[in-house]
């Protein structure tokens, strides 16, 4: 078959978990597809590479303001011109290589490659990756395990948007939080024609069956209309100097023969950091010895004992920390669909701590791979890091269960064949799909 993979961003110039996982799904799949295109939205040059069967063409969007993160910022992938402009160019591309399916796999291109899929006439797959396209802040599934029923714009503007900035402690001015619910207020109606493509797409995928869940009883998929899967991303493979790579990050960062805790992520609400923090400063109590290494954006000064903060890292280095760790710990209060963390962590065969939300639960097993705790607890939190800690056997066992589970469910060839599945069904089903060939590929 003859794939076109959709993104806003992706390696290098990649901006979160999201388009490594991206990354990893394009090295699965290009060996095993006559073509994979992929088409990356909103790059900062236009440039295009080609190896073997992978075609990468790079498109620089009509608008580029930047985050410092190297991000677009919201509102240039969040408006008409960046979706009618990139729907004419990927048309003209899925036109040049003979495509037979259409692959969306972020939340800004999505209209752009459902209609230019839909004018080619080929089948449209979606993933989705986050609660991003179901409402920007969310911050209501902090606290509840689904959308409310009076979810809306106006509960938005009279609610959410003051519960979210309250949480990240945004300062309380006023002209500022007008701008900041005129800022959601576009988001929410860039989200309507999302809304309205997920509806219509042949297939979408969801990174995790409880994410799948979130968006199926908001009321944002027809089960009737579209084929609802659930597929992990693909976790890393331990390379082959792994046990040198521990050593030689354990020695640059000083840690000895400390027990050493990772947290690998941006400083959010969301992302649960504020209770970590409370947990860690009880676990030091006990464990003097032990640090606590924070690596991402946004991270406050250390304040505790053990604690140190490194802010962002290149890709790279966030696998060197995971192999230096002893475990890794996710403390989300918000849904996490399925955390590149503790996937990373899975493949590289380190024991994990995470909370009872989103997808969490299907990639940690509680007493198998990992530890489970109630969200927002930072008692039962600071408990399974004592646990940990004070037990190497237990971190081993629980290592041992995440190398079984990249074996099974959460395996390469799983995953990559569970796509390759989807599409070619998808494709079977839409004859003669824009006049191109019929079921071909490996």
């Amino acid at each position: 078959m003859r794939v076109a993979l959709v993104s806003d961003h992706f390696p290098p110039n990649a901006v979160g978990g999201a388009e490594w996982s991206i990354s990893a799904l394009v090295d699965l799949l290009a060996p095993h597809t006559e073509r994979l295109l992929v088409l990356v939205a909103a790059d900062r040059v236009e440039k295009e590479e080609t190896r073997g069967p992978l075609r990468i063409v790079r498109l620089r969007p009509p608008l580029l303001p930047l985050t410092a993160n190297g991000r677009q910022r919201a509102w240039a992938l969040s408006n008409p011109w960046f979706t009618l402009r990139t729907t004419v160019r990927l048309g003209r591309l899925l036109r040049e290589e003979k495509i037979d399916l259409v692959h969306a796999q972020s939340h800004g291109v999505l209209p752009a490659a459902y209609l230019a899929a839909r004018r080619l006439g080929v089948p449209t797959v979606v993933t989705l990756r986050d609660t991003r396209t179901l409402c920007e802040p969310a911050i209501c599934l902090h606290e509840h395990s689904r959308v409310p029923s009076d979810c809306g714009h106006a509960k938005l503007r009279r609610q959410c948007v003051d519960r979210f900035l309250d949480a990240a402690r945004t300062p309380a001015g006023r002209l500022s939080r007008l701008r900041r619910k005129a800022h959601f207020s576009w988001l929410w109606a860039d989200n309507r024609p999302r809304w309205w493509c997920l509806r219509r797409c042949d297939a979408v995928i969801g990174v995790s069956q409880a994410l799948l869940n979130l968006y199926r009883h908001r009321g944002l998929l027809d089960a009737e209309r579209s084929r609802l899967v659930s597929i992990p991303t693909p976790p890393p493979t331990p390379p082959a100097d792994a046990t040198a790579r521990r050593e030689g990050t354990r020695a640059r960062l000083g840690l000895g023969e400390a027990p050493t805790v990772l947290y690998m992520g941006k400083h959010s609400p969301g992302k649960g950091t504020n209770t970590l923090r409370r947990a860690w400063t009880q676990a030091v109590s006990r464990f003097p010895e032990a640090r606590l290494v924070l690596a991402g954006a946004d991270h406050p000064p250390a304040d505790a004992p053990g604690l140190r903060v490194l802010g962002p890292v290149p890709h790279q280095e966030a696998l060197d920390l995971t192999l230096a760790a002893d475990l890794v710990v996710s403390p989300s209060i918000g849904p996490e669909a399925l955390s590149r963390s503790l996937v990373e962590a899975a493949g590289l065969g380190v024991p994990v701590i995470g909370t009872r939300t989103g997808g969490t639960a299907e990639i940690v097993q509680d007493g198998l791979t990992g530890l489970l705790v109630e969200r927002g607890d930072s008692a039962a939190l600071a408990s399974a890091l004592e646990a940990l800690l004070s037990d190497p056997a237990l971190r081993a066992r629980l290592a041992a269960g995440q190398r079984q589970l990249v074996t099974g469910a959460f395996s390469a060839e799983s995953i990559r064949n569970a796509h390759l599945d989807l599409y070619r069904e998808l494709h079977r089903q839409t004859p003669g799909a824009g006049g191109h060939r019929k079921e071909g590929g490996h």
